[in-house]
């Protein structure tokens, strides 16, 4: 990773959010944690995180209901929605969610963050090459 992330991380298993949160941190990024999606709006509108990674299966409002609200978020619009589940999701299906990539839990801390990180590489050198063309 060339630089630290502001991640926004959306989980409602107090174990997994500490688990996931630490794992991420110990790689020199910012976490930013909501266990509701509420929470995550008002959070995310805050923080203005460089990612979100996203719980499907929330209390209150779902993972797709916020992954929606994001999407209609004039700030938060662009920011890059990672899905973190259980649920079965497929590629398609996330897409026309607004959701960028889908993480199928279980998930060890450890790899969560790696998979994070090698998307993000992947992410960035796809606009680099998007842009010299």
């Amino acid at each position: 990773m060339k630089k630290p992330l502001v991640i926004l991380l959306v989980e409602d298993n107090p174990h997994n959010l500490f688990l996931f949160s630490t794992a991420l941190r110990e790689r020199g990024h910012q976490v930013v944690e909501a266990n509701t999606g509420e929470k995550a709006l008002l959070l995310g509108a805050l923080h203005g995180p460089d990612l979100i990674l996203l719980d499907i299966g929330l209390p209150g409002t779902s993972g797709m209901g916020v992954a929606a609200e994001i999407r209609a978020h004039p700030d938060m619009v662009d920011c890059p929605i990672i899905a973190v589940t259980a649920h079965r999701l497929d590629a398609q299906q996330a897409g026309r969610e607004g959701i960028d990539h889908v993480i199928q839990k279980p998930v060890l801390p450890k790899e969560l963050a790696s998979e994070v990180e090698r998307w993000w590489q992947d992410r960035d050198a796809a606009q680099a090459g998007g842009a010299a063309d």
